[in-house]
């Protein structure tokens, strides 16, 4: 598929727009000093540094991490190598969902906080934005976001009084199941575009090439190590004692 027969939302129009309209992108954006120059430049390597923290302002609504995207994304659809097409794919898919989640008002990133929150509990703002491997900054834009919506409560932490923790309020945990439901129709919209056969063949390539790039889903770590602590553990047997 060609740039410019991509129909999707505001997207497309980036994506077929020439170096002109990104410059007129870039003032309307009002970026710092350092961003112009870092996205003018458009070096492979450095947007690529740039994407993670792009994505981060992205969902945070900031017009810049926006536009950091999609500038990644077309320098990356020009180079022609395989895993631009796994990107594009990505960015369509995450495009569906924020329309699925749009009547929710949350964003995708923002319903990824919250099915973290609903497996790790009462958990630190720091601890968070380390599960999802982003600034403290960054969490802290989004959680409030959270937190002014209702979804999030954020309480003094009963272990160090000078510090606060994140849990999810009874309006959230009903918001989370809005939201499975939502992530449910994007499989669904895989599903209905490849088969449901290669749809399985995909999630399970996916999640291995995830798991061996050393990814995992936030929050699931933290969960896993609750349910160990919880797990009373057997008496050792005395050397006295015959076995069992």
């Amino acid at each position: 598929m060609s740039v410019s027969t991509v129909k999707v939302g505001p997207l497309a129009r980036v994506l077929a727009c020439d170096e002109e309209a990104h410059a007129g992108l870039l003032r309307r954006c009002r970026p710092s000093a350092g961003d112009r120059k870092t996205c003018g430049q458009k070096k492979y390597l450095i947007i690529v540094r740039l994407l993670r923290e792009g994505i981060s302002l992205a969902e945070a609504n900031v017009p810049c991490g926006q536009l950091i995207v999609r500038i990644l994304i077309i320098s990356m659809l020009s180079q022609g190598s395989r895993f631009h097409l796994l990107l594009h794919s990505a960015d369509l898919l995450e495009e569906r969902l924020r329309i699925q989640l749009s009547p929710l008002g949350v964003r995708p990133r923002q319903a990824r906080v919250l099915d973290a929150l609903h497996r790790m509990g009462s958990v630190s703002q720091v601890e968070l934005a380390r599960e999802f491997d982003v600034s403290a900054a960054s969490m802290s834009t989004m959680s409030a976001r959270l937190i002014e919506a209702g979804f999030i409560l954020r309480t003094t932490n009963p272990d160090e009084l000078r510090s606060n923790v994140l849990r999810l309020s009874d309006s959230g945990r009903a918001l989370l199941k809005d939201v499975k439901a939502a992530w449910r129709e994007v499989d669904v919209i895989i599903e209905n575009a490849i088969g449901a056969e290669d749809a399985e063949a995909l999630a399970r390539l996916t999640h291995k090439l995830r798991d061996q790039l050393g990814g995992r889903g936030p929050g699931r770590g933290h969960a896993k190590t609750l349910a160990k602590a919880a797990t009373p553990r057997k008496r050792r047997r005395r050397a006295t004692e015959p076995p069992a």
